[in-house]
């Protein structure tokens, strides 16, 4: 290849994004109807929208899970039912593993599903681990958690929304005495961007997922 055909190649693989594809089996496709009613009354709740004036359909396509009317990727992985995200997308796996530090396994969850159901079952574990310990600061002493909740869930959403949906594998949480970790299959996004500084930016492949 020229460098001209270099440099095009490198600029189309930034502007792909995996997850505004539509998904195969189109007309196969369900939604999880809790995690749809669920998704919908926090979206309600968070813009102030009174519950008879957002349709089902006038929500997927204000969040991107539907892009004039048809099934994203995304809104599939968002929202859809395990059996139509496995026929149509792969098999996505979630574990959450917390491991005291005599050895003892506390908790050891592997499910499938969608990311709306995967955020709150990891959140459910993650409370139960994060356990309270006190804390001196010169004469005062005070209790707070080990971990910080917003930090987690920040994190886990990155590993979510950032991670390679292009092959099956698990999005996994490890807790292990004092250490935690979050794994997500696949490599980060890295694009060269070419200039003066030949500097690195980093980009997502999954931009519409990002946006829902």
């Amino acid at each position: 290849m020229t460098p001209e055909e270099v440099e095009r190649s490198v600029k189309a693989l930034t502007r792909y994004d995996w997850s505004s594809d539509q998904p195969k089996n189109i007309e196969l496709i369900e939604l999880d109807a809790l995690s749809l009613q669920e998704a919908m009354d926090d979206f309600r709740a968070r813009r102030g929208i009174e519950a008879n004036t957002l349709t089902r359909d006038g929500y997927l396509e204000a969040i991107g899970a539907t892009q004039n009317g048809v099934i994203t990727r995304g809104g599939l992985l968002f929202l859809g039912t395990v059996d139509s995200i496995r026929k149509s997308l792969g098999d996505f796996e979630f574990r959450f593993t917390w491991k005291m530090a005599n050895g003892q396994l506390v908790v050891n969850d592997i499910w499938s599903g969608n990311l709306w159901r995967a955020v709150r079952r990891a959140r459910d574990h993650f409370k139960k681990c994060n356990t309270k310990a006190t804390f001196k600061a010169g004469d005062t002493s005070f209790e707070a958690p080990l971990l910080d909740d917003i930090a987690f869930h920040e994190a886990y959403l990155n590993a979510l929304v950032h991670r390679d949906y292009s092959v099956d594998g698990m999005t996994s949480v490890t807790y292990s005495g004092d250490d935690f970790r979050i794994h997500s299959p696949g490599e980060i996004f890295w694009v060269a961007y070419i200039n003066q500084y030949r500097a690195p930016r980093a980009s997502t492949s999954n931009k519409n997922l990002a946006g829902i």
